[in-house]
């Protein structure tokens, strides 16, 4: 293709390619990410919220930078700290798969 005009797949829109960093436009209006402070007390919000971000690959960009801005998993690593001290498995398993979700994130920043 020329002038740095791509397709993406058959059917989608073209877009400009301006350098390397470039990406496709977001389709999603763009509404700042903002996560629970985690406790033991929201853990099932804070599941939930990174579930939804982490659904498209938009969202997950954002997603990460919250996590990193935010030191978002040390604030885990203390509600866990408090899980474990008062055996709280049902929460532990949330706290998995919180983590689970980050992970599967695939960010070595974060991790």
């Amino acid at each position: 293709f020329q002038d740095g005009m791509e397709t993406m797949a058959m059917g989608e829109e073209p877009f400009l390619h301006n350098g390397a960093d470039s990406q496709p436009p977001n389709p999603i209006n763009s509404i700042p990410i903002t996560l629970p402070d985690p406790s033991i007390s929201n853990l099932k919000e804070v599941d939930e919220a990174i579930q939804n971000n982490a659904k498209n690959i938009y969202t997950q960009n954002e997603l990460k930078e919250v996590l990193l801005q935010t030191n978002y998993l040390d604030k885990l690593i203390t509600v866990f700290d408090a899980c474990e001290d008062l055996e709280s498995t049902s929460d532990l398993h949330i706290l998995y798969s919180i983590m689970k979700r980050i992970v599967l994130l695939n960010d070595n920043f974060i991790l």
